[in-house]
Formats: structure tokens, sequence, C-alpha cells
């Protein structure tokens, strides 16, 4: 029987993980459905190198959160993808080493300068066992030429089996360095197939803010004025254990849960989804529901293939061929997966 290995991120710190997860999953049920040599994938995490890494990071932050809070606006994020050289990497004990598997599949944010830092050592050692490892629904965070370089470092070092890409920049930068690729859409947008349409919720049409970014509390605060004649408010949290730690006492108005379940049924019934929370209009899009991302974000790559118009400056709906893009990656991922 031939294994899977998945590399789980998790939701506990930002619930937008947890639908990549999901998302990520469904995809790959889909493409070994017919297979009968295929186990399920095994879920494992990579926790064990990444909180060493933060670990470190933690250290230092104090002395330069001051300097970052009056300064950062100013020298932006490639000098803090510099500051990533400066982790240690981990050599800790983690399952994806000593488990048995044919393929390791890695989803979302991962063609990133702190991915590379942290995982690139655990990637090579799989290689060399000859783990067939895909990169599915992945994309960057800035694609600045510092990010370009390291990412395309890593990826000639492990030469991956296969690179499904979440937006067309990063498959025009990196499609060429991998035996398989596929320009595709983030795995998230694959929640859908999941039936959290056919739950009916009791409740008056409404909609949802996702404003976690301090910064975003006025244009929260502006739209909830603006809404609240025409529609339920449900303020959602996309942070739940550090929103469970950090608030002594609870906002009433946030809707906050550790299951990322809940806040699928939450936007597949919405009116609406406001926020700037890349990942709740990519499950809004993907349910059928209009939405709007607050935020300029090279991230915004990624809705190309999905949106009407331009999320970032209006409210949007998917385009209708969803599913097309769907078919067509599962169709892709099962093609590879010998």
């Amino acid at each position: 029987m031939k294994k899977i290995g998945y590399f789980r991120q998790g939701g506990e710190v930002n619930i937008g993980n947890a639908f990549i997860d999901i998302g990520a999953l469904v995809s790959i049920s889909e493409a070994i459905k017919d297979k009968e040599d295929y186990l399920e994938p095994a879920q494992v995490s990579l926790f064990p190198v990444f909180s060493e890494a933060l670990a470190n990071v933690k250290r230092i932050s104090p002395l330069l959160r001051p300097f970052w809070r009056k300064f950062g606006k100013f020298i932006g994020r490639d000098l803090l993808d510099r500051g990533y050289k400066l982790i240690k990497v981990s050599d800790k004990f983690n399952l994806p080493i000593v488990l048995e598997m044919d393929y390791f599949v890695i989803a979302g944010n991962a063609l990133t300068v702190l991915f590379s830092r942290v995982a690139h050592k655990l990637l090579c050692k799989l290689k060399e066992r000859g783990v067939k490892i895909i990169f599915y629904g992945c994309g960057g965070t800035t694609y600045s030429d510092f990010e370009i370089n390291i990412v395309k470092r890593m990826l000639k070092e492990i030469k991956p089996y296969a690179l499904i890409t979440r937006d067309s920049i990063a498959f025009q930068e990196y499609g060429n360095l991998a035996e398989y690729s596929f320009d595709g859409i983030d795995a998230a947008f694959f929640v859908n197939k999941l039936q959290f349409k056919l739950f009916k919720l009791n409740l008056p049409p409404y909609v949802v803010l996702v404003f976690d970014k301090p910064q975003s509390r006025r244009i929260e605060k502006a739209l909830e004025k603006e809404l609240k004649e025409r529609y339920l408010i449900i303020k959602a949290c996309h942070t739940p254990i550090p929103y469970f730690f950090s608030d002594p006492v609870a906002d009433k108005s946030k809707f906050v849960s550790n299951s990322p379940y809940d806040y699928l049924s939450l936007y597949a019934h919405a009116e609406e989804v406001h926020g700037d929370r890349v990942h709740a209009c990519i499950v809004a899009l993907a349910f059928g529901k209009r939405c709007r991302l607050y935020g300029k974000t090279v991230r915004v790559a990624l809705f190309e293939k999905i949106c009407t118009g331009d999320l970032t400056s209006e409210t949007v709906l998917p385009k209708g061929n969803i599913d097309k893009l769907q078919e067509k990656q599962i169709s892709f991922l099962s093609h590879i997966l010998e």
C-alpha cells in the first residue's frame, strides 16, 4: 500500500490554517478515491521544529519590539524576512523523519523565507529517504527578490516531485523547479466539497466581519454602523488560542471557536463576509458568497482565477468556475500519485 504524509498546519493560532488543511485533505481523498493501493493521508505536524524557531524569535522580540513599532512600517517585510536567517534550525525529534511514507504533501504558505529556513533540513532528509515531496496549493508572502532567491535555493536542493501553486506568480517563479508543476488554486477553496450548506442556521440574514488586525478596528466599526440596519452583524476572530489568553474578559460581540467547522458553517450561510483575513474571503467565495478583503497584500493574486473583480476595493462574487478549477487540480494530483 502506498502512503501519503500530510503536513498539518493546524488552526490553533490562525483558524485559516485549518481551512487549508481541510481543503487539502479533501483534495487528496478525491484524488485517490479510485486507487485501491493508497491509504488515506497520515497527518503529521512540524510543530517541534517550528516551536523551537519561534522560541528563538521570542527571546529577542522584547528587544526588537519598540524599534519595530516605530520603524517597522518604513523598513518593511523584507528586513523582517532577512532577520529569519538568525533562527537556529532545529534538530528536534519530529514524526515526519521516522514516518514510513511514499509522499509528503505540504500546503499553504510554504514558499516563504520562514518555511525555507525552518523546514529545509527536514525536507532534505526526506528527500534522502526517497520520499516524494509535493507542494500543494502553495505560495509566497511578498515575492520580493530576497524571498524568491531563498525559496529557489531550497527547491533546487530538494528537487520536489510536484509543485501545485496557489497563484500564477509562484508558478512563473518556481514552476520549472519541480518534476511536475501546475498553476493551481489555494487548498482552502476546496472546503465547499463538505456539505455545510445542507445544515441551515436558525438566524435572520447576517454578515460576518472578520477583523483581527488592530489597524482595522475603525473599518470594522464603520461597516457595523453601515450594515446593522439590514443585517444581523456577527464579528468573528481567527485567532482562537491567542484570543482566549490575551483577553481576560471575553468580548461578547466576537464569535470565537477552536473548531474550524464552526466557522465554515457560519461562512456558508452568510450574506456577505468582510475582513482583513485572506482565508475568510477564500472560504466565502468557495461557498458562493459575497466578500471583500480590506488591506493591500500580494496574496490577492490567489483570487485572480476566482473573483469577478478586485476584492480589495469592492464586494465581489466568485466567477462560477470554481468547480472546473477544482476538477483540473484534483485530476492533476491524481495523475502524479502513480
